[in-house]
């Protein structure tokens, strides 16, 4: 997309075209005017030239869309001349070669550059300006809003505390009577009385089921020991027939006859 600036320098008037890396100029100086073209692949060798400069291009689009106090254009004949500025130094960077062109053909089309950007920077003013103008009614509206519901916030407060102002300056008259009659003190006595039966009946509960457990496993272990001592008459009864025979048997041999 073209871009195309119009820009006063001492007592001429350049209008500059960039299109792609080309750069299309209409002069108009006095009673003359000039066109020429400083092609892409000019910039290509003054970049070669000019090695320590980074961008020649950039450099070239500053110096002929602004008055740049770091660069100046000169007409000398037909030629354009573009210097860098440093202090008191001039650095001739380039010479481009114009030709004569028609003085009303260019007059033309920068005045009719001039008047159609003017119209549309015109166009363009007004629509801010209407979206100012519309923003400034939206402000209006909203501030309106804030205030209606800040009054409203305050009446619902007003209204709430109308609601409720008896009824605390009820309960904290009865606060008052109880403390004044005992009541409040007997109140949390009873209270208090009422938390500590709660928690013995608790105790006892649990005490209750500690004993049943312990009953069980006493009862359990007299029912083994019983069983235990059962099997232990039952096993001595196995034996003692033995040692009876035993007894008997020695008996026999000791008097038996010779």
């Amino acid at each position: 997309m073209a871009e195309t600036f119009v820009t006063k320098y001492n007592d001429f008037y350049i209008k500059s075209t960039f299109l792609n890396d080309d750069i299309f100029l209409t002069v108009l100086a006095g009673k003359t005017a000039f066109s020429g073209q400083i092609a892409a692949d000019k910039m290509a060798e003054l970049q070669i030239k000019w090695p320590k400069f980074e961008d020649l291009q950039e450099m070239a689009k500053e110096t002929l869309t602004t008055q740049s106090d770091r660069y100046s254009l000169s007409l000398e004949e037909e030629s354009l001349i573009w210097r860098k500025l440093g202090g008191s130094a001039k650095l001739r960077l380039a010479s481009f070669e114009l030709s004569a062109f028609n003085f009303e053909d260019a007059q033309s089309e920068i005045i009719d550059f001039l008047v159609t950007c003017f119209l549309k920077n015109r166009t363009m003013l007004k629509g801010t300006k209407e979206n100012l103008d519309a923003g400034k009614k939206d402000m209006e509206k909203m501030r309106d809003e804030i205030s209606r519901l800040v009054s409203e916030k305050a009446e619902t407060e007003q209204l709430l505390l109308q609601q409720f102002l008896p009824i605390l300056n009820s309960k904290k008259e009865r606060i008052v009577e109880l403390e004044a009659g005992g009541g409040l003190s007997d109140w949390r006595s009873e209270q208090d009385t009422d938390q500590e039966d709660s928690q013995s009946t608790e105790g006892e509960e649990e005490g209750e089921e500690g004993e049943e457990e312990g009953g069980e496993g006493k009862l359990e272990g007299r029912k083994r020991k019983n069983s235990e001592d059962q099997d232990g008459e039952k096993a001595k009864r196995r034996l003692v027939p033995e040692e009876e025979e035993v007894e008997e048997d020695l008996e026999d041999g000791l008097f038996l006859d010779i």
